[in-house]
């Protein structure tokens, strides 16, 4: 195993271990969304570091300086972690780890610490916990969204910023938005499969997409990717159609329930007025 530093000439590399295995190919479509989104933030200080197994890529990190980190948050002097992952043959033998390390050894020579944004929920990416047992401290949190972070000098802790995201709804119909960026290969992917689901509702749902390839615009929604129907997230990471569906059906199920009774609540009302 060997870890060589992200450069323009090995870029591909860092995209090839999350769309490689037979779980994560469906994601290659959108590869070149990734590549894109690397390059516009090189000179931004993006860097990255890739696990080879012989000549092979089967892990990545990649991470930024805070300010131009695309999530909600925010802070000085110090990396944040963007990504991390290890193909699921090589998981459990501390690949992360060494990955992990590598980055906090460049980054006590240029910032003053390091954050993460993890998740506590057991089925999810980059959860806490994982951080949390390597010597990382909460700062806090936001529903199951984690500031983590590690420190190598005296500085402030990295922060929340409050999102300024406002729907716009739209009478008689469930809106459905999805925000999404080139910063992993699957956004592009789920933009596509909801747009699709969406379609099939096209009398019940309004169906929108919010690019945050922009990191200010980003920080300014609060979020840089997710799924949500009327303005509140209901999906993360990257559900298939079939879950999209299930969860779109079971909403509009709702809405019409609430709609109903709103009805009959106004009918009663006005019978009793009537009466008066």
């Amino acid at each position: 195993m060997r870890i060589v530093d992200f450069s323009e000439k090995n870029l591909i590399d860092l995209v090839k271990p999350c769309i490689s295995e037979p779980e994560t190919s469906q994601f290659k479509k959108g590869a070149p969304f990734r590549i894109d989104w690397i390059k516009e933030r090189i000179k931004k200080g993006y860097q990255g570091k890739i696990l080879y197994y012989r000549r092979r890529p089967i892990g990545f990190i990649d991470y930024l300086p805070i300010e131009y980190i695309p999530d909600p948050v925010e802070g000085n002097d110090i990396f944040f972690l963007n990504c991390i992952y290890v193909q699921r043959a090589y998981q459990g033998k501390g690949y992360g780890r060494m990955l992990l390390l590598a980055m906090e050894e460049e980054a006590k020579k240029k910032k003053k610490g390091v954050g993460v944004l993890a998740w506590d929920h057991p089925h999810w990416f980059m959860p806490a916990s994982y951080f949390l047992n390597l010597g990382y401290e909460e700062v806090t949190r936001r529903g199951i969204e984690v500031l983590l972070w590690k420190k190598f000098a005296k500085i402030k802790a990295p922060s929340f910023i409050v999102g300024k995201y406002k729907p716009q709804l739209v009478s008689g119909k469930l809106l459905v938005e999805v925000f999404f960026s080139g910063r992993c290969p699957h956004n592009s992917v789920i933009v596509e499969r909801v747009k699709n689901v969406c379609e099939e509702f096209y009398n019940k749902v309004e169906f929108r997409k919010i690019s945050t390839e922009d990191f200010k615009v980003a920080k300014k929604l609060g979020t840089s990717f997710g799924i949500f129907f009327n303005g509140k997230r209901k999906l993360f990471g990257a559900p298939t159609e079939d879950e999209i569906r299930g969860n779109l059906k079971l909403i509009l199920k709702q809405l019409f329930q609430m709609r109903t009774n709103e009805k009959g609540q106004g009918a009663g009302s006005r019978e009793i007025t009537n009466r008066k």
